[in-house]
């Protein structure tokens, strides 16, 4: 697979789950430049900045407007949960609710794929998203905060499902079925014929940026010592015979551990 290394090909990437429909068949595609990141985020966490990344896309459509970002449901003094984004459609005359997510887990059981944090997980994410987010626009306790009411919804959502390098995995149920592909190793299990590049999370989504500094490529053995000292979960891509680059994550011991925990925890929830 070609990784997407910009934000407009984010954009343009198939969405990781399969439902509601893809909020990006909405937007009209491929401007003359790739549009500055679009606040009102001040923290840079990865799914601030790809939420940001999405609405500096809708704010150039002509036929859309931006109403609320990650407005708050309140019911008196409880918080019932924060809608990513409503949105108006000028010709429709209709509005828009849309959650947006940018994910990466690795396949560690059929029914179990963690994130580099192994407390987020794919199907926690998947069902949130459509037992939580999407109802709750139209709880009686959000009607006041609403500009009118919601006519579509819509999940945006990108990222990445590794696949385990030892073992085969079918995709988890709700995965789109076009999702980008990639492999995790443990540490041990990384090939030593390859080389790669290490991936900082800020250059996750816009790879570009990072490559346009002509970084240095890895050895499997320099990746392992990086690993060994960082203790944790890394992003790496691999370079193959034909100059394309691949996604792949690097584990150590101890991530492996944590994810065996919360898999028997969710196994007996």
């Amino acid at each position: 697979m070609n990784f997407p290394l910009t934000p407009r090909a984010w954009l343009a990437a198939p969405p990781l789950f399969a439902a509601p429909s893809d909020g990006g068949q909405q937007l009209q595609p491929c401007y003359a430049h790739p549009p500055a990141f679009y606040g009102p985020h001040k923290d840079r966490r990865l799914g601030r900045e790809f939420e940001d990344m999405i609405m500096a896309q809708v704010a150039q459509q002509p036929e859309v407007e931006i109403v609320e970002r990650n407005l708050a449901i309140r019911n008196r003094t409880r918080t019932l949960g924060e809608l990513d984004a409503i949105l108006w459609h000028k010709q429709k005359q209709e509005y828009w609710h849309w959650e947006l997510t940018f994910k990466h887990y690795l396949g560690f059981a059929e029914d179990f794929w963690p994130g580099p944090n192994p407390s987020d997980h794919f199907h926690r994410k998947y069902h949130r998203g459509l037992e939580h987010q999407f109802p709750l626009a139209h709880h009686p306790a959000a009607q006041p905060f609403l500009p009118g009411p919601i006519k579509h919804q819509h999940l945006l959502s990108r990222g990445v499902l590794y696949y385990p390098a030892g073992y085969t995995l079918p995709p988890p149920d709700g995965a789109h079925p076009q999702h980008l592909r990639g492999t995790w190793w443990p540490l041990e299990q990384l090939p030593k014929s390859s080389n790669y590049l290490i991936l900082n999370k800020k250059h996750w989504l816009n790879a570009a940026q990072f490559l346009a500094l002509k970084p240095i490529l890895h050895t499997a053995e320099s990746v392992i010592r990086h690993v060994h000292t960082v203790n944790c979960p890394t992003m790496l891509l691999m370079q193959h015979a034909t100059g394309e680059l691949s996604p792949g994550f690097v584990v150590p011991d101890n991530w492996i551990s944590n994810a065996q925990a919360r898999y028997t925890q969710t196994t007996r929830e």
